[in-house]
């Protein structure tokens, strides 16, 4: 078995979350948005089924093709098809369950993801980019992961020629020195770093966390 295969089947087995019972996990919360878009780089398919099985959506897969190994089988754009906040896309980026080509998995992989990507962001595909040429919203990562660093590389010149693009990223707690608030600038500076004049807003917590102020707030919203 090769390491992609065991990465998968590992991914297979795990059971999803709870969606029912559990009001603020991250994918309930985020399911329940009207957003048209879910630009994810995980491998397991819980934002798809959160979509589909709690919030009775219509939701489309399509995984990103960025290798010559991924399978015609694997789930693909449908041209003729509007995304919308009711019928909404879910596109991984470095693969998805049960398709252990797809998978980003290696330091490798990580560089020839980025530069077929990068020599032909068109692969992407229309919608993506469109995605990514509104307001963002990152969950789930810390400045120090693969996926982070890979991501907001590969997308950092498409940001910053959006305009007055609005970024949120909610970013772990790390151990670095200073307090919480220098922390959270520090990484400002780095992320303005990549995006120049895009507006960017930290929240400095938990994911968790993030879902659960971010539920209320939106629970208000709507009383």
């Amino acid at each position: 078995m090769t390491p992609r295969e065991a990465f998968a089947n590992h991914f297979e087995d795990l059971p999803a979350p709870d969606f029912a019972t559990l009001p603020s996990e991250p994918h309930r919360v985020l399911a329940q948005l009207p957003f048209p878009f879910y630009l994810t780089s995980n491998f397991d398919d819980w934002m798809f089924r959160a979509l589909k099985e709690y919030a009775k959506k219509d939701a489309r897969l399509c995984i990103c093709r960025w290798n010559r190994h991924i399978p015609d089988s694997a789930p693909t754009f449908d041209l003729d098809f509007t995304y919308t906040a009711a019928n909404p896309l879910v596109y991984h980026f470095h693969g998805c369950t049960p398709f252990p080509q797809s998978v980003v998995l290696s330091e490798d992989d990580y560089f020839e993801f980025l530069i077929n990507i990068s020599r032909d962001f068109k692969s992407l595909g229309h919608w993506v980019d469109r995605a990514l040429g509104g307001s963002l919203l990152f969950l789930g990562y810390t400045l120090s992961d693969w996926d982070f660093l890979v991501l907001f590389r590969l997308f950092a010149n498409r940001l910053r020629d959006s305009g007055n693009t609005h970024v949120a990223v909610q970013l772990e707690p790390s151990e670095a020195p200073g307090s919480a608030a220098e922390r959270a600038e520090n990484a400002i500076k780095y992320l303005n770093s990549y995006f120049g004049s895009a507006q960017i807003k930290i929240y400095w917590g938990t994911c968790q966390d993030f879902c659960e102020e971010l539920r209320r707030r939106w629970e208000a919203f709507n009383r």
